[in-house]
């Protein structure tokens, strides 16, 4: 029997990989199994460890370059158009651009303004980009054009459109990133801009993807595009860079392909997945969500691991989830012996 256990991994990684403990747990509980791990990453700031993970064990991934934001730096956003342009100018064919769910909104005109600079095109500074929807579609038109030839993807892990209740300002008061007459009054800037960017109705400059399928906005038009899912993804990067002709996906299945997760689940048995939380609402783009898309081609089952359970007994079945079990970091490797008793009895 083989044994598939993937696990995220945590955001301050140290040491030993999680996904590395639950195996030997397992693999010691039930001598007579085979048991594979595939590490994962649910959080834009565990996902470099991981790569270099995979990078390392399968000797590279020398066609595609992963650019990961981090907001909670200083000048996060030149540190990101520096990345994005070295990448571009690497000859790889794919560029990996993960997006955390919050920055500070602004539409992606701070990205913009270091991008534009990075490739010589022009010099503005982002309350100018910002202020003026013609300079904001110059700019997005500017990198288009260096992005032409290469095939870049946007990933998210939770869906924030532009505007909106739901959008990047009213998700920055929701966590208390900002005081809610700050949200709003980003909002109202941030929906000016994009009534300013409806009026132009120019096109939005799109090519054909040429590595991992889907991801491709269904509108050519701003107004359609700022209610794409990833489009308020670090305070509007991810509209600037959709604009500019960026495909959008959200970070598991990204994943899933980079590290061949459907090649792994169609030759495994069972498939345990250690998540920090099972919330019906992210469901659909976390870990889990991609696991049990895929364990369900092949019939198979699927046990979670977490640390809390949002979603209910009749959620997680409809969801494909054979059993879930709820428990702390110092109950990991415990839960996993157990589970490997239960479900892959010595016979």
């Amino acid at each position: 029997m083989r044994v598939l256990i993937i696990a995220d991994e945590p955001v301050d990684q140290s040491g030993q990989f999680v996904t590395s403990q639950l195996v030997s747990s397992w693999q010691d509980a039930a001598l007579h199994t085979q048991v594979f791990g595939l590490p994962f990453a649910s959080d834009t700031a565990a996902v470099r460890a991981v790569w270099q993970h995979h990078a390392a064990t399968r000797g590279g991934f020398t066609q595609t370059a992963l650019v990961i934001a981090y907001p909670g730096m200083s000048r996060w956003q030149t540190l990101l158009a520096d990345e994005l342009v070295t990448a571009v100018r690497s000859g790889c064919s794919r560029v990996v651009v993960a997006l955390p769910r919050y920055a500070y909104p602004d539409s992606g005109a701070g990205l913009l303004s270091k991008l534009i600079d990075r490739i010589g095109a022009m010099v503005l500074p982002a309350s100018e980009i910002l202020a003026d929807p013609e300079l904001y579609d110059s700019s997005v038109y500017a990198v288009a054009e260096f992005l032409a030839d290469m095939d870049v993807i946007v990933t998210y892990t939770e869906n924030v459109p532009l505007t909106g209740m739901h959008g990047m300002s009213g998700t920055a008061a929701l966590l208390g990133d900002l005081e809610s007459s700050e949200a709003q009054e980003r909002e109202r800037i941030n929906s000016s801009l994009l009534f300013g960017l409806g009026k132009i109705g120019q096109p939005l400059h799109t090519h054909e993807p040429s590595l991992l399928v889907g991801g491709a906005p269904s509108t050519e038009n701003y107004k359609g595009l700022a209610r794409h899912d990833a489009a308020g993804a670090a305070g509007g990067a991810g509209f600037a860079l959709l604009a500019a002709g960026a495909r959008a996906l959200p970070l598991s299945r990204v994943l899933a392909a980079q590290f061949d997760l459907p090649q792994h689940v169609a030759a495994s048995d069972l498939v345990v997945v250690n998540q920090e939380v099972l919330d019906g609402r992210t469901h659909a783009n976390s870990t889990l969500g991609i696991a049990t898309e895929l364990a369900a081609q092949h019939a198979l089952p699927v046990v979670a691991i977490t640390r809390e359970q949002i979603m209910s007994t009749r959620e997680l079945a409809a969801a494909g989830i054979s059993g879930s079990y709820v428990c702390d970091d110092t109950q990991l490797n415990e839960t996993a012996a157990r589970l490997a008793i239960s479900w892959t009895p010595n016979r």
